[in-house]
């Protein structure tokens, strides 16, 4: 990769698309389109839509500001935990049922874990989880653009902001 101009703003309701596509690409599951709304709507999207004012992208200037990463932050994990099951656990419901008959067994068990918003306090959590780590993150990168340093610029940003 060579040397290339890399920005950082705060994210826009108008950057999801792109967002959305960057975290598709840098999941596990890149590659196999059955994943991609599922991907989207659990991990990037309900951010932009809930804490946008905690969110940040980087992008290229001059390249239609092309988004090149983010990094999105939840800073009270258990209201926002709440809003998800409320807001969005019925949208991601919709875009699972939709592809549900196309996996297996197997991934319908990891599909039921992994990509759902827990209902509140569904599960016993340790003694005093949101007092230790009120907040939480998730920083995703397009692939290449991985390993130049982004992430902890991203990272600073929201240090930055929160302080």
């Amino acid at each position: 990769m060579t040397s290339t101009t890399i920005s950082i703003r705060n994210a826009k309701r108008t950057d999801q698309s792109q967002a959305a596509e960057v975290c598709f690409l840098a999941s596990q599951v890149s590659g196999d389109e059955r994943y991609k709304e599922i991907i989207h709507l659990r991990w990037s999207t309900p951010y932009f839509e809930e804490v946008s004012e905690n969110c940040f992208v980087a992008y290229q200037p001059g390249k239609a500001d092309q988004l090149i990463g983010y990094i999105i932050c939840a800073p009270d994990s258990e209201a926002f935990e709440k809003i998800c099951y409320t807001n969005w656990q019925p949208l991601l419901q919709q875009s699972l049922e939709k592809v549900w008959s196309q996996f297996s067994f197997f991934e319908r068990i990891k599909l039921k874990f992994l990509y759902r918003f827990p209902k509140p306090n569904s599960f016993k959590k340790p003694k005093g989880l949101y007092a230790y780590y009120p907040a939480h993150l998730h920083i995703n990168i397009h692939p290449d653009f991985q390993r130049l340093g982004l992430g902890s610029k991203l990272m600073d940003r929201l240090i930055s902001h929160l302080q």
